[in-house]
């Protein structure tokens, strides 16, 4: 009789498809111009299948909007996927930005399909991307290079002033005398 009243739970089980997928993000990243981040897209599912296939998109701003992809010309050759090895077994969809622009601020959703019994798709909260600050280059450049660059720009300065008050001073020295005009001496 149990193993009867087993046989009749699982049956009812297995046609209730009892999966649900939960997609993560972090909410913010911050990032500077030139440098790479990774955007991170997490997910689970609880069932009574194991997954047999998935894939998974980002999208900027709006979902079904811009699909962060190679083929999108803003990001062609600036993008970096979790491999189908690390999605399946280790449960990522990452996405990595490489060569960040200022313009890359937005919003990033993450959509994560799966099969199992059916067909899953559900989308993460979505991580608010901020670039912003200093360039990556300027950060990685010597120390020695910058004050030398400075003292360069401040020698240029100095000697562009130097000589500019030079031929200020003969243009002076080769015009009249410039004496105040009195208000009679006006012709109207």
């Amino acid at each position: 009789m149990e193993s009867l009243s087993l046989l009749v739970i699982l049956t009812a089980l297995q046609g209730c498809h009892l999966q649900i997928l939960h997609v993560t993000q972090r909410p913010s990243a911050s990032a500077v111009p030139g440098s790479s981040i990774t955007l991170e897209c997490n997910y689970g599912l609880s069932s009574l299948y194991e997954m047999s296939a998935g894939s998974f998109k980002w999208y900027r701003h709006v979902l079904n909007g811009d699909e962060i992809s190679l083929t999108n010309k803003h990001y062609k050759g600036r993008i970096v996927r979790t491999n189908g090895d690390d999605f399946m077994k280790k449960k990522l969809a990452n996405i990595e930005l490489q060569r960040l622009e200022l313009t890359d601020t937005g919003i990033y959703i993450c959509e994560v399909s799966v099969i199992s019994i059916t067909n899953i798709t559900e989308y993460g909260k979505g991580t608010f991307l901020n670039v912003a600050g200093v360039p990556e280059v300027i950060h990685k450049l010597n120390p020695f290079i910058i004050r030398v660059c400075i003292i360069g720009g401040i020698l240029i300065i100095l000697i562009s002033s130097a000589v500019l008050l030079k031929h200020a001073r003969q243009d002076n020295s080769s015009t009249k005398e410039l004496r105040p005009i009195a208000f009679s001496e006006l012709k109207m």
